[in-house]
């Protein structure tokens, strides 16, 4: 639990000194145009161990909403998106309320979060960890440069605003590199640089990496550089002047360094958009926050951001307590609310703010080709769907804000299914889409019927236009519309094969058949009720016939045919004298197996077997045949001529 918060001599309007400056502290209305980080410190007090905790809570504040664990803000163009690192402090309280459990975060990722607080989406998901530190979003809205450490030193890299590209920019010729940010033309990165050990500068350098420029090499420390909105300057703070952290100006080739004011010191963050004031970080107010039940107090001094003019003639508070201010974009934020029953949406934009002026006039793109004016506005759509609605808001100062949100609408697809045996069929649309609440049925024949499933038995054999009307819960509309034949069409076929060529046979179909379809089962087609088909290869094909009635209505039927391919004899004879052996082992059969071997030896004697041999009574010469039989009946043949000799053959 958090135990009471006592906190002495803070000032909510009356003077403090900054480094010698007086500051008028009455908190500036600018802070609605800014988001910075807030430090909040307080007592937790923990029951279990009756100890109280000095505690502080580190939070993004924006015009909008208060983020926890966000730091270093840096905003989009168009201002409807921040940049952020995950870091901060916090209490968090344990189970049973007893006890207070700080829970730290060190920035190691790059967050962008919406200005209106929700969730987060993590850009860089580093896997090891290494703090990165000052984000700086480029004006043409392309891309994210921020620092990160290494193992030796800080380096700037760069990212797309989806989370893509992420890419080192600065060589490793520098020994430091950080704190980034944009020209306004985002051709040029502004950052503070080392090239020598121990003297910080200013560097500037291309936006791909290249282009390398040292602005300072004054000895000591010039560090935080951040670009004016015109381009022209650069303001930083420097050591230059006998204090650290005095706030400078230069022009933005280097030249003309001056410090601001006599001796203002802080972290210059922002720019306001319009080139007028500069905010900074620097020292707080002095607080005090005491216990309740210890009575213990602890000293404590936050950072607060001030306001100054370039020159410094006038410097003011902006947040007290606060650090790293980002002025958002000078342009309004759109934002919209659909609120739709069925067809008909109602638009309300009063979510849509503007921090610098007022609204007056909110223009509609519906995405249908149709369009409206308003804060608040009504349009009914002719068809269901999803549309991408566009919202562009203009604020007095002529300066617009646009947003884009998909509206969709309720889809109500009528479909339905249908079987028939004999004269009864069985209508089904229970996969219709949409939220149906009645279901409307034509059967063509002068009846009809309700429910999302339905059984209807005609009265005669025909073709009848069967209807289905659907309605939703809008009372929007859908129908669809389907021939049925009753009896229903059927497909059939018979077949006969001879080795690899097959007869198709589909006259036994029953119906008003206008076509015939083949497919057979090798990637060929064929057409007609009778067709005939010869395959490469024999093995076992799937045959499909659909046929088609004079209305249109289809049905198939399949069948799986088995072509037979004959096998190939083939053998081999060797011979010594009148003695031959016979080898018809190369013999093959592609879609089976070859079961026997007849061997005819061409002098009125037979044999089989895969192996044979054979003795000839008398020399000569013999025409020797084998026919080889398949598993399925099929035949092949090889014939060869054999002569045999008495004497031994010559080599």
């Amino acid at each position: 639990m958090r135990g009471n918060v006592r906190i002495l001599s803070r000032c909510l309007t009356c003077t403090v000194i900054v480094a010698g400056v007086a500051v008028n502290h009455a908190i500036a209305q600018t802070s609605s145009q800014t988001a910075f980080r807030v430090d909040y410190a307080y007592m937790c007090y923990a029951e279990e161990s009756q100890t109280e905790y000095f505690v502080i809570d580190s939070y993004l504040v924006t015009p909008w909403a208060t983020v926890l664990f966000a730091d270093e803000p840096t905003w989009s163009p168009d201002g409807t998106r921040i940049a952020v690192i995950n870091h901060g402090t916090a209490v968090i309280p344990s189970v049973t309320g007893t006890s207070c459990i700080t829970e730290s975060v060190q920035g190691k990722d790059l967050f962008v979060i919406s200005p209106f607080g929700g969730s987060a989406v993590n850009l860089t998901n580093f896997a090891e960890y290494a703090p990165i530190a000052g984000p700086a979003w480029s004006p043409d809205g392309g891309q994210i440069a921020f620092a990160r450490s290494t193992n030796t030193s800080w380096q700037i890299y760069g990212i797309n605003p989806d989370g893509s590209g992420l890419r080192r920019l600065t060589s490793t010729a520098l020994l430091h590199a950080a704190h980034p940010t944009w020209s306004p033309d985002s051709a040029r990165i502004v950052f503070e640089c080392q090239i020598e050990a121990g003297n910080t500068d200013i560097c500037v350098m291309n936006r791909d990496g290249t282009g390398l420029v040292r602005l300072t090499s004054e000895l000591g420390s010039d560090f935080s550089p951040v670009w004016s909105p015109d381009g022209s300057r650069i303001v930083f703070s420097t050591s230059r002047f006998g204090a650290d952290n005095v706030l400078a100006l230069m022009n933005a080739d280097g030249s003309g360094v001056a410090q601001i004011g006599t001796g203002i010191q802080g972290r210059p963050g922002s720019w306001s958009p319009d080139g007028a004031r500069i905010a900074f970080t620097s020292t707080g107010s002095f607080e005090e926050i005491c216990g309740v039940i210890t009575e213990i107090c602890y000293g404590y001094t936050p950072d607060a951001i001030y306001m100054t003019t370039p020159d410094g003639a006038n410097v003011t508070v902006l947040a007290d307590p606060g650090s790293n201010p980002a002025w958002m974009p000078r342009r309004p934020l759109a934002r919209f609310r659909p609120t739709c029953e069925g067809l008909t949406c109602t638009f309300d934009a009063s979510g849509s703010v503007d921090a610098y002026a007022t609204l007056t006039s909110y223009a509609w793109n519906f995405g249908d080709g149709m369009s409206g004016t308003g804060a608040t506005t009504t349009h009914t759509f002719q068809t269901a769907g999803n549309y991408q609605v566009r919202l562009t808001v203009i604020d007095s100062n002529g300066a617009t804000g646009t947003t884009v949100q998909p509206v969709p609408l309720p889809t109500l697809v009528a479909s339905f299914t249908s079987a028939c045996s004999g004269l009864t069929c069985t209508f089904d649309a229970s996969s219709s889409q949409g939220l149906v609440v009645t279901y409307s049925w034509s059967f063509g024949d002068g009846t009809s019927g309700a429910g999302a499933t339905t059984n209807h038995t005609f009265g005669l054999a025909g073709s009848y236009q069967v209807a289905l009307t659907q309605t939703d819960i809008y009372g929007v509309t859908a129908t669809t519309v389907q021939w049925i034949v009753v009896p229903p069409p059927v497909a059939s076929f018979t077949f006969t094969c001879t080795g690899l060529t097959c007869t198709f046979d589909g006259s036994s179909s029953q119906g008003a058949i206008t076509d015939y379809t083949w497919s057979f089962g090798d990637a060929t087609v064929g057409f007609g009720s009778v067709v005939t088909h010869t395959y490469v290869t024999g093995g076992t094909y799937t045959v499909t016939l659909t046929i088609r009635t004079s209305i249109g209505i289809t049905t198939a039927t399949s069948r799986t045919v088995a072509p037979n391919g004959p096998p190939a004899a083939s053998f081999t004879v060797t011979c010594n004298r009148l003695a031959c052996s016979f080898n018809a082992s190369g013999s093959r059969d592609l879609d089976g197996t070859v079961v026997s071997y007849a061997w005819s030896f061409g002098d009125g004697t037979t044999g089989a077997g895969v192996n044979t041999t054979h003795a000839y009574p008398v020399q000569g010469t013999y025409s020797v045949s084998l026919i080889v039989t398949d598993n399925r009946g099929a035949t092949g043949a090889q014939v060869q001529s054999v002569t045999v000799t008495r004497q031994p053959q010559k080599h």
